[in-house]
């Protein structure tokens, strides 16, 4: 379970209306805001509703800081990275921004 501050749960909410208005939304906040955390608490809320996810960065490292966050919180997540097998059957995916770009029409869509 993920318990969000009260600050990112008004970021969260944000987001969310956001996504209600447009088909793509970019989420920016300075260092130590609760970005990622605040992607495994959308990304854990949509697969509970059977939503596909793709939480994408622009850095390896931040490809496995992602992904440790996500293991923390118990979301099963393939990559989409260069290296990495694609498993399409994950409903979650964590993405280097450049692979998934050139990957595109191969990779199942999000919701």
């Amino acid at each position: 379970m993920i318990t969000l501050r009260d600050d990112q749960t008004r970021m969260v909410n944000a987001i969310r209306a956001a996504m209600g208005r447009h088909s793509s939304v970019l989420a920016q906040g300075p260092t130590g805001v609760g970005k990622t955390v605040m992607g495994a608490y959308i990304a854990q809320s949509a697969t509970a509703k059977g939503k596909r996810v793709i939480f994408a960065v622009h850095r390896d490292n931040l490809l496995q800081q992602t992904a440790l966050t996500f293991r923390e919180f118990g979301i099963a997540h393939g990559f989409i990275s260069a290296g990495a097998p694609y498993e399409k059957h994950k409903t979650v995916h964590v993405a280097s921004i450049n692979t998934l770009q050139r990957r595109l029409e191969r990779i199942k869509a999000p919701d």
